[in-house]
């Protein structure tokens, strides 16, 4: 099993990792207003379910700033809130262990409550070949393992938006599953 430098609970330097994906936007000013520009065809609606505070916070704000729609949750208590919506979720980025159960199960009852997104990428400080499994699994199409970089994370989103605006303009008819990607920075 693999271990990386985790986010998912409070270590000191967390706050500077804000400030890193706050540099990296500012640097990225151009091509993020680009992507942006593009219209609505590559925005994606997602549910972003995290339980470090800073994390999700960083996470929401890069989403955002990327054009991106994002709703943030803390953990599987807030599905209930979040699934009511009526915008329908293209991407579920979920933390594998929440402080109320884990994102394999969070994704399953979606699936059950008829509100499963089109994509999900599993996020942990954990990885290895079980974990990644599991999230294949459960329907993941990555694990990303924590700490996650923003150009990893933006490259997740780019392969993650092909993939919905694919299927959204039904350019994706194989009923071939993907198998899962582990990410790691």
């Amino acid at each position: 099993m693999q271990r990386g430098l985790g986010l998912s609970r409070p270590i000191p330097g967390s706050i500077a990792n804000l400030k890193i994906v706050k540099q990296h936007l500012s640097f990225k000013t151009g091509s993020t207003q680009q992507g942006a520009d593009q219209g609505s065809s590559r925005i994606l609606h997602i549910l972003l379910f995290e339980d470090h505070d800073d994390t999700r916070r960083a996470m929401e704000l890069f989403l955002e700033a990327l054009g991106h729609r994002a709703h943030a949750a803390i953990g599987v208590q807030q599905l209930d809130l979040a699934a009511k919506s009526h915008i329908k979720v293209d991407l579920l980025v979920s933390d594998v262990g929440l402080p109320d159960g884990n994102g394999w199960d969070l994704l399953r009852r979606l699936e059950r409550m008829g509100r499963r997104p089109t994509l999900a990428i599993a996020i942990s400080a954990w990885g290895g070949e079980t974990l990644v499994a599991e999230s294949e699994r459960a329907g993941f199409l990555m694990h990303i393992v924590k700490p996650i970089s923003p150009e990893v994370l933006e490259v997740a989103l780019l392969q993650a938006a092909k993939v919905v605006y694919a299927k959204k303009n039904q350019l994706n008819r194989s009923s071939t599953p993907q198998k899962c990607k582990c990410l790691v920075n």
